[in-house]
């Protein structure tokens, strides 16, 4: 019987999400900003190639960090 009870909870929160996804899908997609003035924007753009390598090679170590301890973790138990 908790596992029907379970499965409902499950297929009722399943539901909700993807009418919440759906209804900021609508939201999200509308056509205008209603910002209509006519402003020069003349800034640079901020290019974040360089930092491409960088960010990589973090996420590597911080992932490597994590699988360590995760592993030495298992090991003693």
């Amino acid at each position: 019987m908790d596992q029907r009870i379970t499965m409902k909870k499950n297929s009722k929160l399943k539901f909700i999400l993807i009418a919440f996804s759906f209804y900021s899908v609508s939201a999200l997609a509308q056509g205008g900003t209603g910002f209509d003035d006519d402003v020069v924007d003349n800034a640079p753009t901020a290019s974040i190639n360089n930092y491409l390598p960088l960010l990589v090679l973090i996420a590597l170590v911080i992932g490597f960090i994590l699988l360590r301890k995760k592993i030495n973790n298992q090991n003693t138990n």
